[in-house]
């Protein structure tokens, strides 16, 4: 059991720090690697306001470099005026960090979207990193702007489970009323049977009858007269 359990902590850790790996659950990855270093950003893809989401960075250094800084900016639509909208920072990397090849730099950060938020979550990184060890020092900066994840309107999502609830109920109620419709051309067809045999019987009855009051009166008729 135990064994068991270290091997997924394992492989969430593994999902959690390695870019290319999604999870089950709609996640989405932004991925940049350019001259030594590289950089995954992990969040949820769909986003509600005033939800606390998971915001995974993860950086690697694939020579030995020393990085400046790097640090993310969040950014949303406001619901009232669309305008572009600051909402949260996150310093990954405030202070020059030395990173050797292969190296990673991992962190998880909760982040609280706000209630204005709408339409989309987009994040405008900023990060500078220096390669070590070559002749030249070569210094890189970049400030990068890409998608997170979209906004889903609350009540546009209620709205979409009421039709589809009223769907299901008007599919119920379908299959109610063609059930009730067999049932009816059911017994209809059994007592249109039923009233069938009745008027046959009733029509041989009447023959009968008749043949027997027609038989009857011509006996009668042909009686023979008694002479006194």
């Amino acid at each position: 059991m135990k064994r068991i359990l270290t091997l997924t902590l394992l492989t969430l850790l593994l999902i959690a720090v390695i870019p290319g790996v999604n999870a089950n659950a709609p996640v989405h990855i932004y991925r940049y690697s350019y001259a030594g270093v590289e950089v995954a950003i992990e969040n949820p893809y769909e986003i509600y306001p005033e939800q606390n989401i998971t915001v995974n960075v993860a950086m690697k250094a694939l020579v030995n470099l020393t990085v400046s800084w790097m640090r993310m900016e969040m950014y949303t639509f406001h619901n009232l005026t669309t305008e572009e909208t600051l909402f949260h920072n996150i310093s990954h990397i405030s202070t020059p960090t030395s990173l050797f090849g292969g190296q990673w730099l991992n962190k998880t950060y909760e982040v609280l979207i706000p209630d204005f938020a709408a339409n989309v979550l987009y994040g405008k990184m900023v990060l500078k990193w220096t390669i070590n060890g070559t002749e030249e020092t070569t210094t890189y900066e970049r400030k990068l702007t890409f998608i997170m994840g979209y906004l889903k309107n609350v009540e546009l999502e209620k709205l979409k489970n009421e039709v589809e609830r009223l769907e299901n109920e008007n599919a119920q109620l379908k299959e109610n009323l063609t059930a009730l419709l067999n049932n009816l051309t059911e017994i209809r067809n059994r007592y249109e049977g039923e009233l069938n045999g009745t008027r046959s019987t009733v029509a041989v009855l009447a023959i009968t009858t008749v043949f027997f009051l027609a038989t009857t009166a011509y006996l009668v008729l042909r009686k023979p007269k008694q002479y006194w």
